[in-house]
């Protein structure tokens, strides 16, 4: 899938297996995205770590943050320097 992704080749970008990214996702590395990440989302991930199983609802903006597994990011919700613990819905 083509996904806008603003790459600096010395800024890497890791996708864990079985991730989906929506072409309407935006990845502004560096970023490290683990495995089971639904897709088919309007998204901003940028300078974060996302670990298994984590959800970024449509619209949501996540940057310079560590979202443990299993966390949920509202439609909407703007986290910036976060660090969010497992399976809280934010």
């Amino acid at each position: 899938m083509e996904t806008a992704v603003r790459a600096d080749p010395d800024q890497p970008i890791f996708v864990g297996e079985g991730c989906e990214i929506s072409p309407a996702a935006e990845l502004l590395p560096p970023v490290a995205i683990g495995p089971r990440m639904p897709g088919r989302r309007r998204r901003v991930v940028e300078r974060s770590v996302l670990l298994d199983g984590c959800a970024v609802e449509d619209g949501a903006l996540v940057s310079n943050s560590i979202l443990s597994a299993g966390v949920t990011v509202e439609s909407g919700a703007r986290l910036d320097g976060e660090v969010v613990a497992e399976g809280e819905r934010v």
